[in-house]
This record gives C-alpha cells, sequence and structure tokens, in this order.
C-alpha cells in the first residue's frame, strides 16, 4: 500500500512538474501570433504531444472568406457608377434646357425686333399718309379757294350789265380728243380759262 501510494504521489509529481515546465513554453498573443520561444530544437513544444512548431505557427495566416465584401464593395461600385449615370444625364438634360430656353430668348428677341421694324415702318407710313393728307387737304383747300373766285369771275362776268368782263367759249383739238374751253376776258385780257369739257374719239 505505501509502494502504491509513492509510485502514484511519483506520477502526479512528475505531471504536475511536466505542466509547470511547458506553461511557459508556449502562448498566443493577442494578435494571434504564436510565442514558442520554449520549443525543442526538433520544432517540437516540450511537455506536449502535439504537432510541429510549423504546424502551429499556421495561426498566424487564418483564413478569411472576403467574398462578401467584395461583393458589398462591387455593389457600391455598381451603385455609384448607376449614380454618375443619372448625373450624367441630368446634366444632359439641364444644357438641354438652358439650350432651348436661349433660342427661345434668341426667338423672342428676333420677333421682338421684328415687331419694333414694322412698328417702325407703320409710324412712317402713318406720317407720309398724314402728311400726304394735309397736302392734299391744303391742294383742295386752295382748289377750292380758285374754284370760287372763278365761280365769282364767271358769274361777273356772265352779267351784262357789267362790260368790264366778257366770255369767250371755243374748242381745241389734240390727239383726237376735243377740249372745250371758256376764257374769262377782263379788258380785252383773258385772266383765266375754264375747261369746260374734255371728248375723245377712237381713231
Amino acid at each position: 500500500m505505501k509502494k502504491f501510494l509513492a509510485v502514484l504521489s511519483a506520477s502526479f509529481i512528475l505531471s504536475a512538474s511536466t505542466l509547470v515546465v511547458a506553461e511557459p513554453r508556449f502562448s498566443v498573443n493577442r494578435s494571434g501570433g504564436v510565442d514558442a520561444s520554449g520549443a525543442n530544437t526538433d520544432g517540437s513544444l516540450q511537455g506536449y504531444r502535439s504537432g510541429s512548431f510549423a504546424d502551429l505557427a499556421t495561426l498566424n495566416a487564418p483564413t478569411v472568406d472576403l467574398s462578401q465584401i467584395q461583393n458589398e464593395i462591387t455593389n457600391i461600385q455598381n451603385q455609384v457608377s448607376s449614380n454618375v449615370t443619372t448625373m450624367n444625364q441630368l446634366v444632359n438634360r439641364i444644357d438641354n434646357a438652358e439650350n432651348a430656353a436661349s433660342t427661345a430668348q434668341s426667338t423672342a428677341n428676333g420677333a421682338r425686333s421684328r415687331a419694333d421694324q414694322a412698328y417702325s415702318l407703320a409710324n412712317q407710313a402713318l406720317s407720309r399718309a398724314n402728311s400726304a393728307y394735309s397736302r392734299a387737304d391744303s391742294a383742295y383747300s386752295k382748289a377750292s379757294s380758285a374754284q370760287s373766285t372763278a365761280s365769282s369771275a364767271y358769274t361777273m362776268a356772265s352779267d351784262s350789265s357789267n362790260p368790264t368782263f366778257s366770255l369767250r367759249t371755243y374748242s381745241t383739238w389734240s390727239n383726237n380728243c376735243k377740249t372745250k374751253k371758256t376764257d374769262l376776258i377782263r379788258n380785252g385780257s383773258v385772266i383765266v380759262t375754264f375747261t369746260d369739257s374734255v371728248d375723245c374719239f377712237g381713231g
């Protein structure tokens, strides 16, 4: 019994000493690196039944699936590209609207200029018409005055009691046209000639 306890105690002490010796020889840093300064020259860790240090070193290169991240990046790139295309379309529409507005403004300016020209021409025509009307009115006034004077003289000449004036009626021919005229004579001199009628004949 004592021998058995001694063997058991020895085994326990051996196991405990092995754990104590092996514990500081291998640890994992926060960054995932392996501190294996206590490894044996053959690459194995003292006190552990494990593979070589090269096997443990693979802990420094963990495998990470980046496909999901890549997909997210691709989606973002597609959205950016789509937004850029939309912005380009918007810029084009703005440019088209500005060009259309500029064309409309130019057309409006041209129409305004033509309207101004037409208005100016109308004013000029009105001015000429007013001038012509004024001249015609003046001529009519003068003609009326002359007619009145002639009529008065004709009346006086027709009055046999007034020997100062006399009338002489005659006809002239020119280019197959017969013109009947009357002269108003005062003291033997013709002071005015009246055209009574003009008759033209084919020939």
